[in-house]
This record gives structure tokens, sequence and C-alpha cells, in this order.
């Protein structure tokens, strides 16, 4: 069985990265990034250094960033507006009346899905075997909320980003299968857990996932030498932050 993970240099497609690795073996496993247009290019430096420690094939696909020609993102280069800092996804989520965060860019998922499932579908041709593509989906993402009786329950108007809801997730699950006629199959390990949980089985790996050479930032910070760190103050940092004091991960 051969495994594709799409790797964008943060924490979660990290740890799909390392349990890919540790489930099918380092020689089985291909990972892909993709350049954009976003204003944190320096991820994919990050991506390409943890597929270097799993010892597994990374390329990088551009797409042009034209198609994205209009769009209010944030998160892409040239936008006017400046990403908003010192709040949670779900602060921006209540301030903008639940609907999804202006760091989404459209379709992006989509269109990622669509590379990562052609790459796949070479791979089984290539092989002459069966595929799985490894997505990082969490419960934070796709929509998962406590009730009031203190029940975990799914609620898609909840997902910052709508293109990373089970909802999507089995839709797009569906064309895999139809267009590879059933030898791409999607697996979503973390879907039903939280990031801290996430972080939490990347340390447990056999090979844990380096955490600190991750970078999940969307406005990040260049030092007097000419390094790049996470901001600390973007959404994803807050959340990455929270998560690992929860998990319990500590910095070397």
């Amino acid at each position: 069985m051969k495994c594709v993970v799409s790797l964008s240099g943060g924490r979660d497609s990290s740890t799909c990265l390392g349990l890919a690795v540790e489930k099918f073996g380092a020689s089985n496993v291909y990972a892909i990034g993709f350049e954009y247009g976003s204003k944190h290019p320096q991820e994919l430096e990050c991506a390409k250094k943890i597929a270097d420690y799993y010892g597994v094939d990374f390329q990088i696909i551009t797409i042009n960033p034209d198609v994205f020609k209009g769009s209010s993102c944030t998160l892409l280069k040239g936008s006017k507006e400046e990403i908003q800092l010192d709040m949670t996804y779900e602060q921006i989520m209540e301030k903008n009346g639940q609907r999804k965060v202006d760091t989404y860019v459209p379709a992006r998922n989509t269109l990622f899905s669509a590379y990562v499932l052609a790459r796949a579908e070479s791979i089984s041709q290539e092989f002459d075997d069966d595929v799985t593509i490894v997505l990082g989906q969490h419960a934070d993402d796709s929509g998962f909320t406590i009730n009031e009786n203190g029940e975990e329950v799914l609620d898609a108007s909840k997902a910052a980003y709508p293109d990373c809801s089970i909802e999507f997730v089995n839709a797009f699950a569906e064309v895999a299968k139809i267009s590879s006629v059933g030898r791409v199959k999607y697996w979503t390990p973390f879907i039903k857990c939280h990031k801290w949980e996430i972080i939490k089985a990347g340390m447990n790996l056999k090979k844990p996932v380096p955490y600190e050479m991750c970078l999940s930032c969307y406005d990040p910070v260049q030092d007097e030498n000419g390094n790049w760190h996470e901001c600390g103050r973007c959404a994803t940092c807050l959340d990455a932050i929270a998560a690992e004091e929860k998990a319990g991960y500590r910095r070397s």
C-alpha cells in the first residue's frame, strides 16, 4: 500500500506524515506541498525539513495565484487587509457572526485535493497498487462543538474552514473513489480529535514529530539573523500554543 500526504509544514499535516511513515513505511509514503501565493511561503521550507526528517519523497506544486484574483482573503499576497491578531478562531467566528474566517482561501482544499488525487492515481498506476491519501482535518476545524448537555456534536456552521468539514472530506473521498475506480482511499485519522490530541499522538509515535521544526503561522516574523519564527499572535499560533500546552509538549 502506497500513501500520499498533503504536507504544509504545520503541526497537523506533519503528524499525519509521521503516522503514515509508522504505518506504511517511509519508502511507501509521498509528501506533496503547495505554493499558491500565500503570505507565509516559509512553511514549505519547514515541510521540506520534516520530509527529510522522515526520509520521504517531497515535491512542491505551484498553483497560479491569479486564480484567486478578487478574493478578500487576508492570507494572500497583495491583500490590502491585515491578518487578525490576538484572537482565536472561536473569537473571530463569534465576531463574524459564525461566518467563515477571513483567512479562508477560495476552494484551496478543493484545488489541493485534486492535485493530491492526481498524484495518488499516478502512483497507483505506476506500482499497480492501492493508495491511501492521509488528511489532517480535525474536530476544531470541522465544526465539532459541545452542546448544553456536555456532548460533542457536529455543527457545520461552526467550521471556520468549510473545506475542512466532514461533509467536504466525505464528498471528495467519493470523488476519489469514482475517479480512481476504487484504488484511492481517504484516511482522516484525526477528524474527531482536537488539536491537542493530534500533538499528543505525534509525541507518542516511534519517531516523534519534531514540532519545533513546524510552522503553523499566518504572519511569520523574521529575526535579525534572517530566520523565520511563528508570530505567536495569529489565530493559528494561539490555537497551536494552547494545544501544545494541553498535550504537555515541551520544546527543547
